[in-house]
């Protein structure tokens, strides 16, 4: 499995985690704020856009991507760790 990366643009207050190095790829909403990334060519996950990122939606994140098939579960935990971890940053 490749690491997670993740970058947060404060000024757009946008997350974005990608497995591996980031990749062209569809976006698919899950729910508002919440975008799936999955590669153009083999619809595999290649990891989330997280919109309006902000500590007040940190259980709807959590849900909406515990409850989604197309999270992969080996990645799940791991992608949940680094939401966590830039909810903390962004709260210095």
């Amino acid at each position: 499995m490749s690491a997670l990366k993740k970058f947060y643009d404060q000024r757009a207050h946008v997350l974005y985690i990608s497995l591996g190095e980031p990749t062209a790829a569809v976006s698919e909403p899950l729910r508002s704020g919440v975008l799936l990334r999955e590669d153009r060519t083999t619809g595999q996950f290649v990891g989330v856009t997280l919109i309006d990122f902000d500590v007040s939606r940190r259980h709807d994140y959590e849900k909406v991507l515990t409850d989604s098939p197309k999270v992969p579960r080996d990645i799940l935990p791991a992608l949940l760790a680094q939401i966590a971890g830039a909810l903390k940053e962004q709260t210095r």
